[in-house]
């Protein structure tokens, strides 16, 4: 596979970390939600796991060759404030599973060790392991992604819809994360696929 590549692409995937650091998060579920020294420990992840995809790739791809990456994003505007991608649908999903914990559901000590395994690096972040001979950078840039269900909603105005439709969209990236690092070791009174049913 060494230098025998001349395309490679990923899509919406190299914001998954390989693993979560294994330290209590407390009351955070997103990045966005971390105070400043649990940021750094998932940001340090985030990086080597970013180092070692890079090095991969710039053995496998013959000298000239491309590589197009997507993922989510962290983008810090002019007043120096962070905004973090799907900052504020995990704000809503800690408050249902926070819910779930009162009511017994859900153990807080399972809930407090949990992250989920996602990353949105900045623009910077995404650079840094690339700014080096080895590579040159043609585009790099951060584009704000549109809600197709919320412009489906726009046009046919049914509310019951639009959730049911995002709703699923939210769980085709996130449910399998959730069951296997926070529902099948955290269930208290109902099995993990019945907690997934819960938040969703």
């Amino acid at each position: 596979m060494d230098s025998s590549i001349d395309i490679a692409i990923s899509s919406a995937a190299v914001h998954w970390l390989t693993a979560k650091p294994e330290v209590p998060y407390g009351d955070g579920l997103f990045l966005s939600q971390l105070d400043a020294n649990l940021k750094k420990i998932l940001l340090k992840k985030a990086a080597d796991d970013w180092e070692i995809f890079i090095s991969a790739r710039s053995k496998e791809l013959k000298v000239g060759g491309l590589l197009f990456v997507t993922g989510l994003a962290s983008e810090i505007d002019d007043q120096g404030k962070l905004s973090v991608s799907a900052a504020d649908l995990f704000t809503v999903m800690r408050r249902v599973l926070k819910g779930m914990i009162a009511e017994k559901i859900l153990s807080q000590h399972v809930y407090d060790d949990y992250i989920f395994p996602v990353v949105p690096r900045t623009l910077d972040e995404y650079l840094a392991p690339v700014c080096s001979e080895v590579w040159q950078v043609k585009v790099a840039k951060i584009a704000s992604g549109t809600n197709a269900f919320y412009a489906a909603y726009q046009q046919h105005g049914n509310a019951q819809t639009y959730a049911k439709d995002y709703i699923n969209f939210v769980r085709s990236f996130s449910e399998s994360a959730m069951i296997a690092g926070l529902f099948s070791p955290g269930a208290i009174s109902m099995d993990a696929k019945a907690c997934s049913e819960v938040i969703f």
